[in-house]
């Protein structure tokens, strides 16, 4: 009769994932899955702990304390440089190359690390970095020359090129989605945290035991937890969803390299976010190079002094890192585009905020010390930012590679061209002059994200979803 529903009886007739449309005289099979049972399905595969709640925390306690490590050791150069430029006479420009040379090192080995990384091991390469970095950070205390010191910060960049892409792609496979912007900031807010620490331990021990001894305590801890990284879980296949079957579906075939890196970057948002990153890490690195020698020579302050003044601001820099993590997960919840346009407008605050502090303010005041560490509120989630967001376009098996390739761009053009900038421009100038013109970077960074709050919806369409298998 019409207006009666026809149910299908279960039986050996039944045909599972069709349904009977009701309301007509002949009951038509349909072959599509029900809606709602398909979305609620994804949503559960989404929600899941992929490798349960335990062994996530514990991978990430890691990663934590690797990160905490890893800026100690790359950042207690900057407590030292006054000492260093005393033994050895180097000009600005050489103690910036001296800083910049662990970034452009990490330039150098992350594309082959995240090639390693997507095909090896996630958990070995983290181990085999966090050996390599720290053993080269021991070897800085025993340079006898200043170009021997800048061959040994190399390799610690060398062993830090891998640390960042098996993290985030640890990570990002271990959490679930709804968390990866405040995953995603816990290693940049660990390492702003660890930058402070490597300040204030390197000028104590150098004040009270020579620069050399600092680099040798900050080695030991990084070995000890490289071991403990073999103890992570690590991810070994990826596999297509298939509706209505989580975890479901055939493994991919493993596509080369470059064809991987061409897929990435023919999305227009990436190069934005990569970028977009960047460059807001120049006016960020700068900071973290410089100002302890700023506050020594302008303010006119002891090296120790100059330390807690930069600590501040680096201990600033973490708590708005890890704070934004949480902000940027509230903010994806309106929307994407609306979280870039927001993260633009602050980028033009943030700029406004630093300018007003190198021009007008009191070098080693109060007041500019602390609108330095408030200005972190406005800057310190581009990196968070362009991970999550990055991480979101790749697929599980090119999130290594996706890495290295913000890792590349955010140190080639970010941290390493930032300090390197800065001593230059310092040399031309005066180091005043350059820290104010380095904050400019800021202006450039916002327009990269507003152009991206316009590409990024078109190019996630077109990104297939995928799930992981511990």
């Amino acid at each position: 009769m019409p207006g009666i529903s026809l149910r299908h009886p279960p039986g050996r007739h039944s045909v599972p994932g069709r349904r009977i449309l009701s309301g007509t005289r002949n009951p038509v099979i349909s072959t599509m899955p029900e809606e709602s049972t398909v979305k609620q399905e994804q949503m559960t595969c989404e929600e899941d702990w992929p490798v349960g709640k335990k062994a996530a925390f514990f991978t990430l306690t890691v990663i934590i304390l690797l990160a905490i490590i890893d800026f100690m050791d790359r950042q207690i150069v900057a407590s030292l440089l006054p000492y260093i430029k005393e033994e050895y006479g180097a000009t600005d420009s050489q103690l910036g190359l001296m800083i910049s040379i662990v970034n452009y090192s990490m330039v150098i080995f992350v594309i082959p690390s995240g090639y390693l990384i997507d095909r090896w091991s996630r958990k070995k390469m983290l181990s085999l970095m966090a050996i390599i970095w720290s053993l080269a950070t021991a070897a800085c205390g025993l340079a006898g020359t200043f170009s021997h010191l800048v061959a040994a910060r190399f390799f610690i960049g060398t062993g830090e090129a891998g640390y960042n892409p098996a993290g985030q792609t640890l990570l990002s496979a271990s959490f679930p989605r709804r968390l990866r912007a405040s995953v995603c900031a816990a290693i940049p807010a660990s390492m702003w945290l660890g930058a402070p620490l490597g300040l204030m331990i390197g000028a104590f021990i150098a004040e009270h035991w020579g620069w050399r001894h600092a680099f040798g305590v900050v080695a030991v801890p990084g070995i000890a937890l490289g071991i403990v990284a073999l103890f992570c879980r690590d991810f070994r296949t990826v596999r297509q969803d298939i509706p209505g079957e989580c975890g479901g579906g055939e493994e991919p075939e493993r596509e080369p390299y470059w064809r991987t890196v061409a897929s990435l970057l023919k999305m227009p948002t990436m190069p934005l976010l990569f970028v977009g990153q960047a460059t807001g890490l120049i006016a960020s690195s700068s900071l973290i190079g410089w100002l302890p020698s700023y506050f020594n020579r302008v303010a006119g302050v002891s090296v120790t002094t100059a330390s807690s003044y930069s600590a501040i601001y680096m201990a600033a820099l973490a708590a708005a890192t890890l704070i934004g993590g949480p902000i940027l997960d509230g903010l994806f919840r309106k929307g994407t585009p609306f979280a870039l346009r927001v993260q633009t407008i602050a980028l033009i605050a943030g700029f406004l905020l630093t300018a007003l502090a190198f021009s007008f303010l009191a070098p080693g005041s109060v007041a500019q010390v602390s609108l330095l560490a408030f200005h972190t509120l406005f800057t310190a989630t581009v990196i968070t930012l362009g991970y999550a967001l990055v991480l979101n376009l790749a697929q599980p098996q090119q999130r290594a590679t996706a890495t290295s390739l913000i890792v590349l761009v955010q140190n080639g053009l970010g941290n390493g061209f930032g300090a390197l900038l800065t001593g230059v421009l310092s040399d031309v100038f005066t180091l005043s002059t350059s820290m104010l013109l380095i904050t400019g970077s800021y202006l450039v960074s916002a327009v990269c994200f507003w152009a991206a709050s316009h590409t990024y919806e078109k190019d996630l369409a077109t990104v297939k979803h995928v799930t992981v298998r511990f």
